[in-house]
């Protein structure tokens, strides 16, 4: 008590965020304080603009690059989706060769993946994509059950333009 400062005070350094982000991050700190559930849950779109909003994730202190990695980018489809992606600043990889911690695993087109949930689990995913969902069920079920957040029938690269261009997809088309 020397200082002024009591048990029922708390303190807030807060930084350039949106007011959604500094309540979600209060209630959980909150709710890991009192033993108590989180009353505010993140939802498909709060995980999808999180990740597209910017490249880069800054929530311990630093600033790190988001990772998106691609679970087989066979077609030239795919392929150009992952070098705009990478224009805009994300790292994209492919799931095999990355050894680091993964913000996103994009599952595009009909895919045939051998991605297991433990490896989803291991690199510490916290969204995946799945462009055909009925040809990853049990991918999908199970990612969903350990927390994973399953965004279903599109990809990172169009949730970034609709995002960013205020929740319409306008995909440039060259003539």
């Amino acid at each position: 008590m020397k200082s002024g400062v009591s048990e029922e005070l708390i303190r807030l350094s807060i930084g350039l965020e949106s007011s959604n982000d500094i309540l979600f991050t209060l209630d959980q700190a909150i709710a890991k304080a009192t033993n108590e559930p989180a009353t505010i849950t993140f939802k498909e779109d709060d995980a999808v603009k999180w990740l597209v909003s910017s490249p880069f994730d800054r929530s311990n202190g630093g600033i790190r690059k988001k990772v998106i990695t691609v679970a087989g980018a066979e077609k030239q489809e795919t392929k150009e989706k992952v070098a705009k992606l990478q224009s805009l600043g994300f790292e994209v990889s492919s799931l095999s060769t990355n050894e680091g911690k993964i913000d996103a695993v994009w599952i595009p087109g009909k895919e045939n993946t051998k991605t297991s949930i433990e490896e989803l689990i291991n690199k510490q995913v916290a969204i995946l994509f799945v462009e055909q969902p009925s040809l990853h069920e049990n991918l999908v079920e199970n990612a969903a059950a350990a927390g994973i957040t399953v965004i279903a029938e599109t990809d990172p690269y169009n949730e970034a333009i609709r995002t960013r261009s205020g929740g319409s997809l306008n995909i440039p088309v060259e003539v």
